[in-house]
């Protein structure tokens, strides 16, 4: 069990250290453009939303004349995407998505926030579509109750832009897929550039500056942890692991697994980001207190420092979280950490030093004490009194009796000693 207990302290740290070393990027980002781009690529995930409301929350403080979404994607999660489009759709900054180069697509979830946009534009050779919903393990026919949700979800979506309804849905039940050149003459987007730059021409934006949004570390990190096998992993791991505890009557190795099953909901969907935050701050709590109490080994400590940290990070989500609380918080946790290694350190070291210090008392103590011989003490045996105790005794040279005598070393149950000289 400690094995694997360090083993989840050295990934944790892993895991915390790599977005730190991006922190300053991330809160300090630059100001210029007037333009911000998000691009997504790949499967989109609970850390997806993550990585799209940063670089919105960005276009918005600059007062961007243009937020654009670049989509390259598969599909991904229904939550994920449901949060992505609902920040589309209630923007305060004009929106544009795009499907650029020819051969890319934005199918399934990429189509719900392509339609989402006030612009909607496509590569004439790139393609879109292909919206019915599917399992995680996309082998069962399709729940038709998830279905008639995700029509209804994209019909709201194409009347609140404007944009056929009915077309739309076909998206969903039919698994309808246009090319951008197609999609253009159906009325479901509005420009088939093929560029970017074209793109912004069309929009009045030639020559802008362009900022383009790239994922931090920690994003990355959010990222992966919330692809479905990964999330499907943490939640095995996370319950296995409070089962065998319970089972082995260990309970207070259930807070090293009770967020990692967290941590595997909020990859699902089922939980918010500032949740987990929350959780993951009262199991660090958690953590120092059961070192506090009960000292020992030193990785309850260790591990409650680094949730902790981590706990800041996810709950600096919280729309009343500014920047400046972020870094007092994250400096404060910090604080913590380091103040908890040192007591670790000094802990340590006073272990170290009573190790090394030479036994006082008990069989240990023996060696180098004193006492005298009861009877004549040869090779072949003899008795001593140390301490007041009898003990057979052995010396290479002869020893008279009464001779005081030093103890050399303990052999079982028998003293080598040898005589004292003045």
């Amino acid at each position: 069990m400690r094995a694997l207990l360090s083993l989840m302290l050295v990934v944790m740290g892993a895991m915390l250290l790599a977005p730190l070393t991006l922190l300053t990027s991330a809160v300090f980002a630059d100001t210029d453009g007037t333009v911000v781009v998000v691009p997504i690529r790949g499967e989109i995930t609970t850390g997806t939303t993550q990585h799209v409301a940063r670089a919105h929350g960005i276009a918005e403080a600059r007062d961007a004349a243009l937020f654009v979404v670049t989509l390259d994607t598969p599909g991904g999660l229904v939550s994920a995407t449901q949060d992505i489009v609902a920040l589309m759709l209630n923007s305060t900054v004009p929106t544009a998505a795009y499907v650029g180069d020819a051969g890319a697509s934005a199918f399934s979830a990429g189509t719900f926030i392509l339609l989402s946009a006030q612009t909607a534009a496509v590569h004439p050779n790139a393609a879109i579509g292909a919206a019915q919903p599917r399992t995680l393990g996309g082998d069962t026919a399709p729940d038709p109750k998830a279905v008639a949700a995700m029509e209804s979800l994209i019909r709201s979506i194409a009347q609140e832009t404007e944009r056929d309804p009915q077309t739309a849905a076909l998206f969903v039940s039919d698994n309808l897929t246009y090319t951008g050149a197609e999609a253009l003459e159906a009325g479901m987007i509005d420009l088939t550039p093929r560029s970017l730059d074209e793109l912004l021409e069309a929009r009045g934006l030639g020559g802008a500056s362009v900022t383009v949004v790239e994922k931090n570390t920690l994003e990355h990190i959010l990222a992966l942890i919330s692809l479905p096998v990964v999330a499907s992993l943490l939640l095995t791991i996370g319950t296995l692991g409070i089962i065998f505890s319970v089972r082995s009557g260990e309970f207070e190795y259930v807070l090293f697994f009770i967020p990692i099953l967290f941590l595997g909901l909020w990859s699902m969907g089922s939980l918010e980001l500032s949740t987990l935050g929350f959780i993951l701050f009262l199991a660090g709590v958690l953590l120092m207190t059961i070192e506090i109490l009960s000292p020992g080994f030193g990785i309850f400590g260790a591990v409650g420092s680094l949730l902790l940290i981590a706990s800041f990070f996810f709950i600096s989500n919280e729309p009343f979280f500014t920047l400046d609380m972020q870094g007092l918080a994250v400096f404060t946790s910090l604080g913590m950490l380091l103040a908890v290694l040192i007591l670790f350190f000094w802990i340590s070291h006073n272990a170290v030093v009573a190790l090394a210090q030479k036994p006082t008392t008990g069989v240990e103590s023996l060696p180098g004490k004193t006492g005298r011989a009861l009877t004549e003490i040869t090779p072949e045996g003899g008795a001593v009194m140390v301490d007041s105790y009898r003990w057979n005794a052995i010396s290479e040279d002869a020893i008279t009796q009464g001779t005081e005598i030093e103890v050399v070393e303990k052999k079982g149950t028998t003293l080598s000693v040898r005589a004292v000289t003045k």
